[in-house]
């Protein structure tokens, strides 16, 4: 069964994007007038399949190379009205408004405290060079780009600017409004300040596309910082981001049909505070690059913990096991109140970039499949998951780095999890890992964690490794210390497991040492039911017959301990023998039908286990 596995990984390593990156602000010469920038998005339609994300189109996006400052008219506002440099053609000024009816470039300059920009419909090619700009309006948003248009918002070096809409809600709900089918791109090394009082504020709508390549931008908003419904891309720049809702959004209302709600984070530098979620695509969410930090303060419910109950259940006492984990991974996850750090509702894929969460919901959360082949991640949660995905989650990658510092369960899929390179390193006040979901015996392959490479280390009060499904080995290394009590096991697996190669130590309470590791033969493994005292701070070695360290553990337990552990780094399993601070410890060698001889665990199934 576990060959089952290796084609899912074969798959899942063909699954790319179908979503076309975006390499530089080309815009299509051709494109037939009045077109839109999602002409190319198929119909929409939930998914959970990298292949299956809708395209989009980002050709109408201005071409950069086309911005002329010879001849650029320079507008100069004043609380008084609006001024030119000289006459000209493509706009019009009333009073302190400015409408822009043609392509051109347009330096921005001065100050008003009631006064509007906007950008005329289906009008392309339009470069705006903000250049000392402060305006507020009374009425709506400070710059509106109107439907089909194309506009560069560009930031003079070392100019300050700011545009602010009023608190009273209005039509436009943003201060910066990107409307339908508009192609926006940020660029300039300028500085930009954003302040949506009443809702949001920069917000791009159906079939929008939004750009940051660089600059300087700060947003402050009542609702969502940085929005778009189609399709937003951060490749660099600066951006401060708070928000009493979400940091980043792309979210399509129902009723809108072109939409592909995708997000993508190639690069820059975000730093985002939400009482909603800190970034959340409906889509696709991709980082390939840049640094994000991400805190999220609101007030969610605590996650359920999969260790209420009886968990595995209490050795000796003929409990069922599993009763909490098998009900908390039959609840459905509200978005009522949610304060994640990054929301994907489709699929999430991660390539690169430095991402650092701190959140009081899930530090990430998917709807569908998860791909980690890179970057650095450092996840916090107060209150829920570290990782939890309702489609499959696959690791790899040599460079790979996810530490879960704080959360209730470390990882959760309700489908399968594959580690095939890269170092995790879990710290669970529950479960370490846990493959969820309702599971019976003809679907445990479905619900699988295997390990064919990379490195595990899991520090958890609740069980160690939890599968309602499989657990397949084929490599790696995998280290579990927890938990301290007999209400949860090290090791608890369900249905089946398989070894074929690869490094397991497990370390825990005497009596909590496993509930069920099914599917091997005498001999490969090592285990001593007691392994000495740990005071907290105890270094655990396995040593092969000629004293080579094969594997070396500091264990944060205090108590008893007991030690589970298998290797293909020996072919003479039966002469390692353990150390713990020091002093040697002799174990058993032997093979595990249940949890016979490792202090009568419940597993999930009255009476130890029993098949």
């Amino acid at each position: 069964m576990k060959y089952r596995l290796l084609q899912r990984l074969l798959i899942l390593g063909l699954l790319v994007p179908s979503v076309l990156l975006l390499s530089s602000c080309r815009r299509n010469e051709n494109r037939s007038e009045g077109s839109s920038a999602n002409s190319a998005a198929p119909s929409p339609g939930a998914t959970d399949s990298f292949e299956e994300v809708k395209t989009v189109d980002v050709s109408a996006l201005p071409d950069l190379a086309k911005m002329q400052r010879e001849g650029a008219l320079t507008f100069t506002f004043t609380d008084h009205g609006i001024s030119s440099d000289r006459s000209g053609e493509g706009y019009k000024i009333e009073g302190t408004a400015l409408k822009i009816t043609a392509p051109g470039t347009y330096v921005l300059i001065g100050a008003c405290a009631d006064g509007s920009v906007t950008v005329a419909k289906e009008t392309d090619g339009v470069f705006l060079v903000l250049d000392g700009l402060s305006l507020t309006s009374s009425s709506g948003a400070a710059l509106t780009c109107n439907k089909s248009s194309s506009v560069c918002i560009y930031l003079e070096s070392g100019s300050e600017n700011t545009l602010s809409d009023p608190a009273a809600e209005h039509e436009e709900g943003a201060a910066v409004k990107c409307k339908s089918g508009s192609a926006v791109v940020l660029t300039g090394d300028g500085f930009l300040s954003v302040f949506g009082n009443s809702k949001n504020g920069i917000k791009g709508g159906a079939g929008a596309i939004l750009q940051i390549l660089s600059g300087n931008l700060t947003v402050t908003a009542k609702n969502n910082a940085l929005a778009c419904d189609n399709y937003l891309q951060i490749d660099g720049g600066t951006l401060r981001l708070t928000a009493e809702n979400d940091g980043i959004k792309a979210s399509p209302d129902e009723e809108d049909t072109v939409s592909a709600g995708n997000i993508y984070l190639n690069g820059g530098t975000i730093t985002i505070n939400a009482v909603g979620d800190g970034i959340s695509a409906d889509g696709l969410l991709s980082l390939s690059g840049g640094t994000v930090d991400i805190t999220t303060t609101g007030e969610v419910s605590e996650s359920p913990n999969s260790s209420q109950g009886f968990g595995g259940g209490f050795g000796g006492m003929g409990f069922p096991g599993g009763w909490g984990s098998q009900n908390s991974d039959d609840q459905d996850e509200s978005d009522d109140a949610s304060s994640k750090g990054i929301k994907s509702g489709t699929a999430m894929k991660i390539t690169g970039g430095n991402l650092s969460v701190s959140s009081t919901d899930h530090a990430l959360h998917c709807g569908g499949d998860t791909v980690i082949e890179g970057g650095t991640l450092t996840l916090n949660s107060s209150k829920a998951k570290g990782i939890a995905t309702h489609g499959d989650l696959t690791v790899s990658g040599d460079g790979t780095s996810v530490v879960i510092e704080n959360a209730t369960e470390g990882i959760e899929s309700k489908a399968s999890f594959t580690l095939n390179g890269g170092t995790v390193q879990i710290n669970a006040t529950d479960d370490g890992v846990n493959m969820g979901g309702s599971v019976s015996s003809s679907d445990a392959e479905n619900h699988a964690f295997t390990v064919n490479g990379g490195r595990l280390t899991v520090f958890a009060q609740g069980d160690g490794l939890d599968s309602n499904g499989a657990f397949y080995m084929n490599g790696g290394t995998v280290a579990v210390f927890g938990p301290s009590n007999g209400g949860n096991s090290c090791l608890d697996i369900q249905f089946v497991s398989s070894y074929t190669g690869g490094t397991l130590l497990g370390v825990a309470a005497s009596s909590s040492m496993w509930n069920e590791v099914v599917g091997h033969t005498a001999g490969e493994f090592l285990y001593t039911l007691s392994g000495g005292y740990s005071n907290g701070n105890t270094e655990i070695q396995v040593c092969d017959g000629e004293g080579k360290v094969l594997i070396s553990e500091p264990c944060p337990l205090r108590g008893n301990i007991g030690i589970y552990f298998m290797t293909d780094q020996t072919d003479d399993l039966a002469s390692c023998y353990f150390t713990v601070n020091g002093t040697k410890i002799s174990p058993q060698a032997g093979n595990s039908t249940g949890s016979t001889g490792m202090g009568g665990m419940g597993g999930f199934h009255p009476g130890g286990g029993r098949r």
